[in-house]
């Protein structure tokens, strides 16, 4: 049955309540894209026989890029508050692979989880529980549009984007039964090819800390880039890109850090402050919002993340 929304909810349990109304597949789609917003590179997505393991493993890195500390991650979309014994698994699943652990659920944590998760001599585990995650939705603008009236509501086609996915040839990702109690590790891992591993446009917009409108209209709609899937939901055309593209395209379009020398620097501030003045065949960056001209503030911003070049 069609998902229908309930008579003026609440956004924040409408949110949590249309996750829960996603099919198994789809909701394993919403959360590879949730990983990139969490903060982890690099991540390599698995997936498992059963309810239970290592969803995920990636990088949680430094805004320096310096420090880059190996995450064994578990996404699970629970109605019941997750126990310790779940969190006991977890780690067991962890020991001798990770020091870190993100175990993220749909739910809560029972007291005698969060203290396990904390408490542990072997694995650091990060907890982030249901209204976490639809904070996290709600900072990113993830499901949900401005109406006319200037309002936030449910956007019902970033729901069906994921739902439209699970027909992208995932022929050896048989969907199962849905559940929602963690069960025992006990069970083979079936690893995600690379070329089933997707997210969307949203997603890779903020890994690579360009606008959407940039990646839309500047790369993909003159050629430059190709999606590696698109289909059509509603007036839409949806744009799916295979995670393990990301550098790739980083280092094709964007400029990799921050200017880093006094010539750098001057060529950034020229191309901002007047993009007349731009000798001929001396590069013009875009701050990450896709425009210039937004004076010295934007290009001295105390942690500009990425430069695109034009």
């Amino acid at each position: 049955m069609p998902y229908q929304p309930t008579a003026n909810p609440d956004l924040k349990r409408e949110l949590k309540a249309r996750l829960l109304a996603m099919t198994p597949r789809a909701f394993e789609l919403f959360a590879g894209d949730l990983l990139v917003f969490v903060g982890l590179q690099n991540v390599f997505v698995t997936r498992y026989v059963g309810d239970g393991g290592l969803d995920a493993r990636g990088d949680m890195v430094s805004d320096s890029g310096v420090v880059r500390i190996p995450t064994g991650v578990q996404v699970k979309r629970h109605r019941h508050n997750v126990q310790r014994p779940d969190i006991d698994r977890f780690i067991g699943a962890l020991s001798g692979q990770f020091s870190h652990g993100i175990f993220i659920t749909t739910a809560g944590y029972a007291e005698q989880a969060r203290v396990k998760a904390t408490s542990s001599p072997f694995v650091r585990i990060s907890t982030i529980d249901g209204g976490q995650v639809v904070s996290l939705m709600q900072r990113h603008s993830l499901g949900l549009v401005i109406s006319i009236g200037q309002s936030l509501q449910l956007d019902e086609n970033y729901f069906l984007e994921f739902e439209e996915r699970t027909s992208l040839g995932l022929a050896q990702l048989r969907e199962s039964r849905e559940t929602y109690q963690a069960s025992s590790l006990n069970t083979s891992p079936v690893e995600v090819r690379p070329e089933d591993d997707l997210i969307s446009l949203r997603a890779l917009s903020y890994a690579l800390r360009v606008d959407t409108t940039t990646i839309r209209r500047n790369w993909i709609e003159t050629g430059k880039l190709q999606p590696d899937a698109t289909q059509r939901v509603g007036s839409r055309e949806v744009y799916s890109f295979r995670r393990d593209r990301i550098e790739q395209i980083r280092a094709q379009f964007v400029r990799s850090s921050t200017p880093t020398t006094g010539e750098e620097w001057r060529q950034v501030v020229q191309a901002s402050l007047a993009p007349g003045n731009v000798k001929a065949g001396q590069p013009r960056w875009r701050s990450q919002n896709g425009r210039l001209g937004s004076g010295v503030q934007s290009v001295l911003h105390p942690t500009p993340k990425r430069w695109v070049a034009r």
